[in-house]
C-alpha cells in the first residue's frame, strides 16, 4: 500500500451485503490478512467508529484507513552451527551441518 493516509472510501450501494474486509481488499489491492490486521490495530473506521472485519456493509458508509499495518519484528536469531563445505565451485556448494555427536543432519 503506497498511498498517503488517511484513505477515504465511500462504499457504493452495489457493495451492500459485502463484508468490510472483502470490500477493503478490493479497494486497496492488499491481502485479506493485511486488511484484517489493519482492522484489529484500529486503523480502519466505518462512519468514524471502529468496526469488525465481519461487518456487513449496507452501502453509503464512509470508511477511513488511518495508516498501514505494522509488521511484526523478525525473530531470526543467529546461532553457531558447525558446517563442513564438501564441494564448492562458481555454481554449486555442498554443505553439511554436523551435530555435536558427529551425526549428519
Amino acid at each position: 500500500m503506497l498511498e498517503s493516509f488517511p484513505i477515504a472510501i465511500l462504499v457504493p450501494s452495489d457493495a451492500a451485503g459485502q463484508r468490510l474486509d472483502q470490500c477493503l481488499v478490493a479497494h486497496l489491492d492488499i491481502s485479506r490478512a493485511r486488511v484484517q490486521q489493519l482492522i484489529s490495530e484500529g486503523k480502519v473506521l466505518v462512519n468514524e467508529a471502529a468496526a469488525k472485519a465481519s461487518l456487513k456493509l449496507r452501502g453509503g458508509e464512509r470508511i477511513s484507513v488511518l495508516g498501514s499495518a505494522e509488521r511484526p519484528p523478525l525473530r531470526a536469531i543467529a546461532e553457531e552451527i558447525p558446517l563442513d563445505i564438501v564441494y564448492e565451485d562458481n555454481d554449486l556448494a555442498i554443505i553439511i551441518s554436523r551435530r555435536h555427536d558427529g551425526a549428519c543432519r
